[in-house]
């Protein structure tokens, strides 16, 4: 049996890239799930997220690792830079989320690996492993919450005080039997790291955050931005620009005020800042690919980004696109053609509601009908 303690010196010592780790013994979810399932019955997490109640209480009992794994490491991959395309943006330029221009979940899943693979050589032992980093099979967060490396704050979102909220995290389980020097003991979030601050709560775009640590996952513009969903005007309106994700929360505190970006600008999935938004609409699938196969925004159903760029385009008044909206009226999707109607309203109203009051007798679609109507009879 090895020493933990002993383990998490050499791996620091020799794995670059790596800039929290440790090692946990393979801890009993049982008190954390119920949190989780409850939120589900509660509908605070929807169908179509990949939290399921049964997906759930899968993860939390590492079924799919569970006659193996003794032992789990724990990485954290701190993620920001100074990133920015160009001195010029485009008219129409949409904003990326921080965590999301360049793939830093695949960065960690290589360090990981090169970490299993280090240990290998030098206990000189053969190790079964599995590297994971955004991997909904196991709860990453509450793992992290439980070793110290970060604490979960008000917004539901890891927090370390040497590199605030703006890190990804990842874990490797192994089948390396571990003699740990400490008890553990998995207590609920109590939000201690974020004392009497309640930042996130407040400046939430869509007030997503119901209360500490209780997020309504429908609200949610992250969410909403991986996804091909019709929301409602008020959620449209404080979209801004946003091609991809959403990171005010993060943005807003206090941890995250004085970072110094000196992340790794590493190459793996970069994408950059943002994008001009007539690029998302007309983009090919062979350029679409090039693009965007190895980052995360490549891993989503495209119309739900070419929705989160019609949204952005309307809030941004952006009249270079009008044109191409209007050939989105006759897309097949109807929720694209329902975001058309609201962006072309947005841009062009006069001239959006000559067009559409055609549209209207030929339009099937009862969604894309009552956008056509709202915008004829306001």
């Amino acid at each position: 049996m090895f020493d933990a303690s002993k383990k998490i010196r050499i791996v620091k010592e020799n794995i670059e890239g790596l800039d929290a780790f440790t090692v946990i013994p393979v801890v009993d979810l049982k008190k954390a799930l119920t949190n989780t399932i409850t939120r589900i019955e509660k509908g605070l997490i929807p169908d179509i997220y990949h939290w399921s109640k049964e997906k759930t209480e899968f993860a939390y009992g590492y079924k799919n690792y569970k006659k193996w794994v003794k032992s789990i490491f724990l990485a954290a991959k701190y993620y920001y830079t100074d990133e920015n395309n160009s001195s010029k943006k485009p008219e129409c330029f949409g904003k990326i989320a921080k965590y999301t221009q360049r793939n830093n979940y695949q960065y960690l899943i290589n360090r990981l690996r090169e970490t299993a693979s280090f240990l290998e050589k030098r206990l000189n032992i053969k190790i079964k492993y599995k590297a994971l980093s955004n991997y909904t099979s196991i709860p990453e967060k509450v793992l992290f919450n439980f070793s110290g490396l970060g604490k979960i704050g008000r917004n539901s979102v890891l927090i370390n005080p040497d590199f605030g909220s703006y890190f990804v995290i990842g874990e490797l389980l192994t089948d390396l039997e571990i003699n740990f020097d400490q008890k553990y003991d998995l207590s609920p979030p109590d939000f201690s790291i974020c004392g009497n601050c309640t930042r996130c709560i407040e400046k939430c775009p869509t007030s997503a955050i119901i209360e500490s640590g209780v997020l309504d996952v429908n609200r949610c513009i992250q969410f909403i931005s991986e996804n091909l969903i019709l929301v409602d005007d008020k959620i449209r309106e404080v979209w801004g620009n946003r091609l991809y994700g959403c990171s005010t929360c993060l943005d807003v505190c206090p941890y995250n005020q004085n970072l110094k970006p000196i992340a790794e600008k590493h190459q793996i999935g970069f994408v950059g800042n943002g994008y001009d938004l007539i690029d998302i609409l007309t983009m090919k699938e062979k350029d679409w690919d090039r693009a965007f196969s190895d980052n995360q925004i490549g891993t989503r159903d495209r119309l739900a980004i070419i929705k989160n760029a019609i949204l952005a385009i309307g809030n941004l008044n952006c009249t270079k696109a009008k044109n191409y909206l209007y050939t989105l009226l006759t897309h097949e999707n109807e929720i694209i053609r329902a975001y058309t109607v609201w962006a072309l309203a947005k841009i062009d109203k006069e001239d959006a509601q000559i067009y559409l009051s055609k549209l209207y007798k030929r339009e099937t679609s009862k969604i894309v009908k009552k956008e056509i109507k709202k915008v004829l009879e306001n």
